[in-house]
């Protein structure tokens, strides 16, 4: 396993239940045990007044007036209008549960999975509250347009923090814009710094004003042969065996 020190971090800190941490990222499955109760749910689209994500909560209307149609936890953006995967729709809805890929649960799992409930591991900080923004599809892909407006929609909600565990050697101007505006209303902004090696840049963890993470070998003391470098890295972290 990665060795992170994660004992000795929570006697100093675990996170608390009022800062949100957005993943724009494959979806999370809101049904595993380590995470059930670790979802920031929006108080104004849970009709049912659970504190949880329910298919009765989804009625088709805007209740809280926000321009998005069921944001009970999260949204997903993800809107395949010539191909559609099991999960996936022609129209972006507000169910970011499918994560048929499993990435998404994976890092949600390492950053807020419940403590002391029986199950599994502790995240990193088990005392946030994680809000789901499905971007991905279930084959791993997504696009500008989708992660634009899941970055938009965080910085919009006042979303703490937004997660971006993806990337590409190729600029998005779009990108760039949301998550300029993103950081301009206050969001932080965490991005992987890509896990193929080398230095060449990488976006968008290499735009400004976003904390740029590489990736150590599960010592913690070097730089995974898969992990980036460069000028553009801000933290470093073990990533193996995880």
């Amino acid at each position: 396993s990665s060795d992170v020190c994660s004992s000795d971090l929570w006697l100093i800190e675990e996170g608390d239940q009022n800062v949100r941490i957005g993943l724009v990222d494959t979806g999370v499955f809101f049904g595993h045990p380590d995470l059930a109760n670790q979802f920031w749910v929006n108080s104004e689209e849970d009709l049912n007044n659970n504190g949880r994500f329910d298919p009765s909560d989804i009625d088709n209307v805007d209740n809280d007036g926000n321009g998005w149609v069921d944001d009970v936890s999260g949204y997903d953006f993800v809107d395949r209008i010539n191909s559609e995967e099991a999960g996936d729709f022609r129209e972006r809805d507000g169910d970011a549960s499918d994560d048929g890929s499993g990435h998404g649960t994976n890092v949600a799992g390492i950053l807020a999975a419940g403590r002391n409930n029986g199950h599994g591991i502790i995240g990193i900080a088990p005392s946030v509250r994680i809000v789901p923004l499905r971007a991905f599809a279930r084959d791993g892909i997504g696009n500008d347009l989708d992660i634009s407006s899941a970055i938009i929609y965080a910085a919009d909600t006042g979303i703490d923090v937004l997660n971006l565990s993806f990337g590409d050697v190729f600029e998005s101007p779009l990108m760039r814009e949301s998550i300029e505006y993103a950081i301009g209303l206050g969001t932080v902004i965490v991005a992987s710094a890509g896990n193929t090696g080398g230095d060449s840049p990488h976006y968008p963890s290499d735009y400004p004003n976003v904390i740029s993470v590489a990736w150590l070998n599960a010592d913690g003391n070097s730089l995974s042969s898969r992990g980036t470098h460069g000028t553009g890295l801000d933290l470093v972290a073990p990533g193996s065996f995880v």
